[in-house]
């Protein structure tokens, strides 16, 4: 049998298995029951929110910044004043300052070698000479200095009939300057510079004692001052802070007038090639 709502029924004892209009709507109340519970526990998205319902805010949460590790504080550098005069040595920051030299740029020179004549006719007259020379300078720089020398040098007769029997000496003035080549304790150098010279001639033959020098008196037959110009270059080792040795050779350029030179059997230029060892000492 059929309804008028679309529903089938069946009342007769052949129908047992069909479906009643009271379990009909139990069932399919259990089914809206259940889709209604699993829709509740899903989230509604933003779209299908409920009108009137209240959206939960989001919170942004803003990154910590690092932290700044603190730093002590860094004391103010101490300004560096100039020395009052050059250390001997460099200056490091956080160190006990170098001492003062002990020691001023005063030099004193001593030496003594032999003097070899170069002129023509002086060899022939007199003997190679003995000579000294004493000196003081000034380092300026570890390489510049300035002197000022005396050097004596003496030639006996070769020939009494050139020389009349007279012994020549030369004693010269000079002011040098003075350039070592390398800052080290071996260096060589050079120098040169003019001077004044005393030449002079004396008999070998004593006239008798002398009251003034307490010995027997020389005389001096001629003498005579001229200009002088000399050079030269060796080698100087530093033993110590306070002593260097050294060798050199230098050529000594005295100019004698025609007149004293004829006299003497000497030349005009006299040209002297002393050949020397000798000691600086630092003062």
């Amino acid at each position: 049998m059929v309804s008028k709502k679309g529903f089938i029924f069946a009342d007769g004892p052949g129908y047992h298995g069909a479906m009643r209009p009271q379990i009909f709507l139990l069932t399919l109340c259990i089914g809206v029951s259940w889709t209604c519970a699993v829709w509740a526990k899903a989230p509604d998205p933003p779209e299908l929110a409920k009108a009137g319902s209240t959206p939960t805010p989001m919170v942004s949460v803003e990154p910590t910044p690092a932290a700044t590790p603190l730093r002590a504080p860094q004391p103010a550098p101490t300004p560096l004043r100039a020395p009052e005069s050059a250390p001997t040595e460099a200056y490091v920051p956080g160190h006990a300052p170098p001492k003062k030299s002990d020691h001023s740029g005063w030099k004193s020179l001593f030496d003594f070698g032999v003097g070899v004549p170069l002129s023509a006719q002086f060899p022939n007259a007199y003997n190679m000479g003995f000579n000294v020379e004493i000196g003081e300078g000034y380092q300026f720089t570890d390489l510049f200095s300035g002197w000022v020398n005396v050097d004596i040098a003496s030639f006996g007769s070769r020939n009494d009939a050139l020389t009349g029997g007279n012994s020549y000496t030369l004693i010269s003035v000079a002011l040098w300057a003075r350039y070592r080549l390398i800052p080290g304790a071996l260096s060589p150098y050079f120098f040169a510079g003019p001077g004044l010279a005393y030449n002079e001639i004396r008999s070998n033959t004593s006239n008798g004692y002398s009251y003034y020098t307490g010995g027997l008196n020389f005389p001096v037959s001629g003498s005579e001052i001229d200009f002088l110009l000399e050079g030269g270059g060796g080698i100087e080792l530093g033993v110590s802070k306070e002593m260097t040795v050294f060798l050199q050779g230098k050529l000594s350029y005295d100019f004698l007038s025609q007149n004293f030179a004829g006299a003497t059997a000497a030349d005009s230029p006299f040209v002297l090639l002393p050949l020397q060892a000798g000691v600086i000492f630092g003062i």
